[in-house]
């Protein structure tokens, strides 16, 4: 049987930490050239990877219909949700594992994580790379802590209640882009 990795939020400091490091990621991102970012298939590798990882449903939905726009193949979509990197040359590989890492250990990479990218990568794409983590990462954690709300799964005392609130737009934005 599977090990469930749902991940919620575990409360308003970490909603709040995360939303500064995706806004300042996100802003960061938009100062790099167009042609000089990861391409757009790689991006939305990276986003189902870590949607897998967190298994959101609503990021698996959204993204799920972005890499199918781009011409993946619906094998290659369920591959990537479940973390299989066949088909993939080895930047690719290093910049999946990676952002499974970065999923798996909430933003806490090992060095060795770290010099995998490296090997393959600049700075600015590191950068890029981990941009696009961030902000799907944070999209998850957001979607899932108001599926649980919802579901009764998440405990209710104040902050939780709170949590589920800052939650809840950016939840509410992604199911609306997603259909």
């Amino acid at each position: 049987m599977k090990e469930n990795h749902l991940k919620i939020l575990k409360g308003p400091g970490q909603y709040f930490r995360l939303f500064g490091k995706t806004f300042k990621a996100m802003s960061g991102l938009s100062r790099i050239p167009q042609a000089e970012r990861i391409p757009p298939s790689l991006t939305e590798r990276i986003n189902l990877a870590v949607s897998g990882v967190n298994e959101c449903d609503y990021c698996s939905w959204l993204h799920t219909k972005k890499a199918l726009e781009l011409g993946f193949s619906k094998k290659d979509v369920e591959g990537m949700l479940q973390g299989d990197l066949s088909g993939l040359n080895r930047a690719e590989a290093a910049v999946i594992l990676y952002a499974q890492h970065w999923a798996d250990t909430d933003g806490n990479v090992s060095a060795k994580a770290r010099k995998g990218l490296e090997e393959f990568w600049d700075e600015e794409t590191i950068k890029s790379v981990e941009a696009f983590i961030v902000s799907v990462y944070f999209g998850n954690l957001c979607s899932n802590t108001v599926a649980a709300f919802r579901a009764g799964t998440l405990p209710r005392p104040f902050g939780w209640q709170i949590t589920f609130l800052l939650s809840l737009p950016v939840a509410s934005f992604i199911q609306k882009i997603a259909v």
